[in-house]
């Protein structure tokens, strides 16, 4: 049973994976930088509908992992626009790199650029 459940799970990434494309036709206007005490991520998209985002961190800006969820636009901009913010002091110096993953309703992937921060 658990060679199954393992199988399935490698096949379930390995497919998440595989379908992850970089794109600058997403997220397009994205930024980075410091608003008082909190590092904001913020980007405009207009084909996005029915998913949701993942915004990722990395090291090397090759590898990365995902450090916070945004689930619909912001509320203080245009239907379009989507921020993330998390605080300076919990923002992980060894990040150097960011980037933000739509994930579609049909599970396709789509990675923006990546773009640099440092604290």
């Amino acid at each position: 049973m658990k060679q199954f459940f393992y199988t399935i799970l490698f096949v379930a990434i390995s497919i998440a994976a595989y379908s992850q494309t970089e794109t600058n036709a997403i997220a397009t206007n994205l930024s980075i930088g410091k608003v008082g005490e909190n590092m904001v991520i913020s980007w405009t998209e207009n084909k996005a509908t029915d998913g949701s985002w993942e915004v990722q961190a990395s090291i090397d800006g090759k590898t990365f992992e995902t450090v916070g969820l945004v689930w619909g636009s912001d509320p203080k901009a245009a239907r379009n626009s989507f921020a993330f913010k998390q605080e300076l002091i919990k923002v992980q110096s060894k990040y150097a790199f960011y980037r933000v993953l739509y994930a579609e309703a049909n599970a396709e992937l789509k990675a923006s650029k990546a773009i640099e921060f440092s604290k």
